[in-house]
């Protein structure tokens, strides 16, 4: 058993003997797991302090607002001391991930909170928020009337207008690079210096992933591994190859067998929507392998 099944298969216990749960979406619990990614192994990360203001605040925020779109009213406080009294003020294991089921459960948005739900409509404001634009090509709109070609036409345009003017600053554009299955364009980017490289990502991990357990001596780290802002062709059978050869098993020393390729898995899907920056990648895939000691305190026994 996976180390992300036995994260499955220890809510679920704690749901049925602690909060006598007798029906448990499974699939609910799956999709949040995945959506909250490698935090769900970091010992802190995968717990909701209840006692804490600003832990409530940020589930408030991150998941409430942000992920459901739900209006800021007290409302939502009062869901949260209602979730932290139902998994027990004594008890100290508030999974985050069963935490934000209950909550879901609360708002009646279990049912609709998904790929075709509240997430897809997530998703889409990211992207909005991250002015990635999607560009019909020529092909898609042949079918279309002459005014209507004309319309779409004039739309593309506007849109190459748009990301030259919402991009990074035209010292940090690199290049564009278009992911093909997305349609979806990301514009890697450059940096004056190291430090403002590590802190770009650190931003992203926090902000756009939602990941709090940083280190940045790892992320330092890979960044120089990595070789630079690249990013990961996760549709890419050459590059999924490349990551599972020269990184999971050459860098970090992994067993070649079927969980790495789970694990580029759900990092992939962790990512989502978002630009899947190498060493960001990278970051997720140590922290999920639990061998940041390989990078950080590296031994003669691992292969670079």
């Amino acid at each position: 058993m996976t180390k992300f099944n036995e994260a499955i298969a220890t809510y679920k216990s704690f749901m049925g003997e602690k909060l006598d749960m007798k029906k448990i979406n499974e699939g609910l619990l799956t999709e949040l797991a995945q959506m909250l990614g490698t935090s769900i192994f970091d010992a802190d990360a995968s717990i909701v302090a209840c006692s804490d203001k600003g832990e409530t605040g940020r589930v408030k925020e991150l998941f409430l607002i942000n992920e459901l779109g739900l209006e800021n009213t007290p409302k939502l406080d009062e869901a949260i001391q209602a979730v932290c009294k139902q998994m027990g003020t004594s008890n100290r294991k508030k999974y985050r991930v069963v935490f934000y089921y209950l909550l879901l459960q609360h708002f009646g948005k279990d049912a609709t909170f998904g790929k075709t739900g509240v997430a897809e409509t997530k998703t889409a404001k990211k992207a909005t928020a991250k002015k990635e634009v999607v560009v019909e090509t020529v092909a898609e709109v042949k079918n279309e009337t002459t005014k209507e070609a004309k319309a779409s036409t004039k739309k593309v345009a506007q849109a190459a207008v748009e990301v030259k003017e919402t991009v990074a600053p035209k010292s940090e554009v690199v290049a564009i690079k278009t992911v093909k299955s997305t349609k979806r364009i990301f514009t890697p980017i450059t940096f004056n210096s190291f430090e403002e490289q590590l802190d770009y990502y650190k931003s992203f991990i926090y902000n756009d992933i939602k990941f709090q357990d940083i280190q940045p001596e790892l992320l330092a780290d890979l960044i120089h591994t990595a070789g630079g802002a690249t990013i990961v062709e996760t549709t890419s059978i050459e590059d999924r190859e490349y990551i599972k050869n020269n990184f999971l098993i050459g860098r970090l020393g992994l067993e070649n067998n079927g969980e790495l390729d789970e694990a580029i898995n759900l990092v992939n899907t962790r990512l989502g929507n978002l630009p899947k920056y190498r060493p960001v990648f990278y970051y997720l895939l140590t922290k999920h392998t639990g061998r940041e000691w390989v990078i950080t305190e590296p031994t003669e026994a691992v292969l670079f």
